[in-house]
């Protein structure tokens, strides 16, 4: 099912790069949860801090990454890894247990459970932001028999931001060798300058905008062995831009829509291509 989405129609162009990028970046606040990628529940944190400066998005670090990995050491046994894909995860990149991952995911949407079910996405800013939702954060956690320390890490973590979090679940999955590389996209994208930002969305709207002599969509998705449905990826690149590129990225799409953004916008493709490059799996020693 598909999620609607909030984002800047193509007829409303913006011109000041900071405003356009801003008006583009602020999506609901609980957008992450909705957005439904990858072809399963992958949740796209697309979106959306633009505190700009310096031509970028500034980045809030509560947490560091060594008080991460010392809370999650002692506050929860060993995640079950029968793929070993623990050893792709890189810095602000992390897995935690199902339980706690919904008791976040269940307090800030408060969608009925079978219209999604999130496995994790880029979090860029703090989605916990409502006394009312801390609280319920921390009865959910005490439920589940956790200290209070241990509430006060996960509270924190949740607080925190430029993270990538995952359920652990997704280490049983295929569907991680897509998810990571799609949530490093998204993070990614955050810190081009804003003149790089708003070329990728306007050569992503112009080529989404494209129409064939029957007035159809230009764009087309690829079909591989196993896919069950179509138009999901198109739906999602017309609703939010940024999909246009991580999907692209992930092979989701006619080999014509990467070959037509190489010929007709060779400096975006260039970008494009280096993002791509940056977030592919290697594995980490």
């Amino acid at each position: 099912m598909l999620e609607k989405h909030k984002f800047i129609p193509n007829s409303e162009k913006i011109d000041n790069p900071e405003e356009d990028r801003e008006s583009l970046e602020k999506m609901s606040r609980r957008e992450f949860l909705k957005k439904r990628g990858i072809g399963a529940a992958v949740v796209g944190l697309g979106g959306v801090e633009a505190v700009l400066s310096s031509g970028c998005a500034a980045h809030r670090m509560e947490l560091k990454n060594e008080e991460i990995h010392e809370g999650l050491e002692h506050f929860y046994r060993d995640l079950e890894d029968p793929n070993e894909y623990l050893k792709y995860l890189e810095d602000r990149e992390f897995v935690i247990k199902n339980e706690i991952f919904d008791s976040y995911a269940r307090t800030v949407d408060k969608r009925p459970e079978w219209l999604g079910n999130p496995v994790g996405g880029y979090m860029s800013e703090n989605y916990l932001d409502k006394k009312v939702e801390v609280e319920e954060f921390r009865g959910r956690l005490a439920k589940l028999g956790l200290s209070q320390g241990e509430i006060k890490f996960y509270e924190s973590l949740f607080a925190s931001t430029d993270l990538i979090i995952f359920r652990e679940s997704i280490l049983k999955e295929n569907l991680f060798l897509k998810a990571l590389p799609h949530e490093r996209f998204h993070k990614t994208i955050k810190r081009v300058s804003n003149d790089e930002y708003k070329t990728m969305r306007q050569a992503a709207q112009e080529i989404m905008d494209r129409r064939d002599k029957q007035d159809l969509h230009f764009i087309r998705e690829k079909y591989y062995e196993g896919k069950t449905s179509f138009g999901f990826y198109v739906a999602a690149a017309s609703m939010n831009w940024e999909e246009f590129y991580t999907y692209l990225a992930q092979g989701e799409f006619d080999d014509s829509v990467e070959q037509t953004l190489k010929t007709d916008y060779p400096e975006v493709y260039g970008l494009f291509n280096k993002i791509r490059e940056s977030c592919k799996l290697k594995e980490q020693k």
